[in-house]
C-alpha cells in the first residue's frame, strides 16, 4: 500500500540530494532545518495543485449528486428522443437504475482514494526526510555492503 510513498522518496531523494549536500556541507546549514526546507518546497510543489484539483471538484460532485433527478429525467429524455430516431431504446429503466447505483458507489471510492494518495504523500515526506538527513549514512551503508562505488553512483548514492 505504500510502495508509491517509499518509490516517491527514493525520487524525491535522489533529485534533491546534490542540493541538499551543497546546503549542509558547503553553505554549513543545520541538516534538520534544511530537510525540513526541502519538505516545505516539496509540500508546495505538490500541495498546491492537489489542493487546486480538490477545491474544483468537490463542487462539480456536490452539484451532480444534488441534482441527480434532474440529470435521470434528462437522460430519459435523451432515451426517448434515441427511440424515436433509431426505434431502440438505449436507456431503460434498469440501465438507469444501475447508473444510480454506480454512482450512489463512486463516491465512497472517490473518498477512499483520495485518502490513499493523501497518505502516500505523507508517507513519501517522512521518508524523504530521514533519507535527506541519513544521507551520508546510506551512502556509508551502501558502499559497506560489497556494492562497488560505481554501482552506488549508477543508482545516485
Amino acid at each position: 500500500m505504500f510502495i508509491p510513498g517509499f518509490l516517491g522518496a527514493i525520487t524525491l531523494y535522489i533529485l534533491s540530494r546534490e542540493n541538499y549536500f551543497y546546503f549542509t556541507n558547503t553553505r554549513k546549514w543545520h541538516r534538520n532545518w534544511t530537510a525540513g526546507l526541502f519538505l516545505l518546497l516539496y509540500a508546495a510543489l505538490i500541495g498546491g495543485p492537489l489542493y487546486y484539483i480538490i477545491k474544483l471538484m468537490v463542487p462539480k460532485i456536490t452539484e451532480m449528486s444534488g441534482r441527480s433527478q434532474e440529470l435521470i429525467t434528462g437522460l430519459q429524455h435523451l432515451s426517448d428522443s434515441m427511440y424515436r430516431y433509431t426505434g431502440q431504446r438505449l436507456l431503460t429503466t434498469e440501465n438507469i437504475e444501475l447508473w444510480q447505483r454506480q454512482m450512489r458507489n463512486f463516491i465512497p471510492s472517490f473518498l477512499n482514494s483520495t485518502i490513499s494518495i493523501i497518505s502516500n504523500i505523507l508517507m513519501m515526506f517522512f521518508i524523504v526526510y530521514f533519507m535527506l538527513v541519513n544521507g551520508i549514512y546510506i551512502t556509508n551503508t551502501c558502499k559497506i555492503y560489497s556494492i562497488k562505488a560505481r554501482e552506488c553512483k549508477k543508482i545516485g548514492l
